[in-house]
């Protein structure tokens, strides 16, 4: 793929799965962990590799993705209206704020622990690996439309 593919995938991807999410969680709030592990699984199908990066927005633990050269925060609109896909700085020094990193790690996730993770944001299992696993169909439909 070229980057250009590969940012529209990326970008198309992100969208739909804010949309998703939200009508799951409306406002996304606590979905950041689930949604970007199916997001990282979905996107690892499509040949893009992304980092977990796990630590606050502001003073809110948070969760996001990251390339070598993006940020993917599907659930950043449960702070603001910035947008869910932005440039990173090309150079070592990131500029961050609000976001503030505490670990990295590469987002490794199959599909089951993916629909885990999604599922640990609702009371009931069966429920969230229901909506997971609808959210994994949706998104991996998205890109072939």
């Amino acid at each position: 793929m070229t980057t250009t593919t590969v940012e529209k995938t990326i970008e198309a991807l992100t969208d739909v799965a804010a949309f998703l999410v939200d009508r799951i969680v409306p406002g996304c709030e606590g979905a950041c962990l689930g949604t970007a592990a199916v997001l990282a699984r979905v996107l690892a199908d499509h040949g893009i590799a992304t980092t977990a990066v796990c630590g606050s927005y502001d003073e809110y633990a948070h969760w996001w993705l990251e390339t070598d050269t993006v940020r993917i925060d599907p659930t950043r609109g449960q702070f603001d209206d910035g947008p869910l896909v932005e440039l990173l700085a090309l150079d070592d020094q990131r500029v961050e704020v609000p976001y503030l990193a505490e670990r990295r790690f590469p987002a490794r996730w199959d599909y089951g622990q993916a629909v885990a993770e999604f599922a640990r944001m609702f009371e009931y299992g069966d429920v969230g690996e229901a909506h997971g696993r609808a959210v994994l169909a949706e998104l991996s439909a998205a890109v072939t439309r």
